[in-house]
């Protein structure tokens, strides 16, 4: 079948914006606050025996570049286990130092079950006196 090039070129000029939108919307879903942000989600598991908190921290490119060039102790440009290990143990301690927990208005020790990778903290409470310990905000 034999399509003109004026045919061709219609088409073009109708399908190319949508084209362009569509690549548009793709960026935009990849951090849609931005490619500085760093955002900080907790959420508060209270059981009649312990409290969990997961903390999830979400770095978009820019800063994620800037703390792989702190991690990168002996600068050779990789990011060995090693110190992989290292960088998560300073920023694991320096999040779970900001994190406070009360029962009964009285502060609680969080320990730590879990770290990853992905900036992904788990830390639990101990043992509450009573149920009714562990309110939510």
């Amino acid at each position: 079948m034999f399509v003109s090039l004026t045919a061709r070129r219609r088409a073009f000029r109708l399908l190319w914006p949508s084209v362009f939108m569509l690549c548009l919307l793709g960026a935009a879903l990849a951090h849609p606050l931005g490619n500085f942000t760093i955002n900080h989600f907790a959420r508060i598991n209270a059981g009649a025996d312990q409290a969990q908190i997961r903390y999830v921290v979400d770095l978009a490119e820019i800063p994620t570049f800037q703390e792989l060039q702190k991690a990168d102790l002996n600068q050779d440009g990789t990011f060995a286990a090693a110190e992989q290990q290292t960088y998560l143990a300073q920023v694991t301690a320096n999040y779970l130092a900001g994190l406070t927990l009360t029962a009964d208005g009285a502060p609680v020790s969080l320990q730590l079950e879990l770290q990853t990778a992905i900036a992904t903290l788990v830390c639990s409470a101990a043992r509450p006196r009573s149920p009714s310990n562990f309110r939510r905000p």
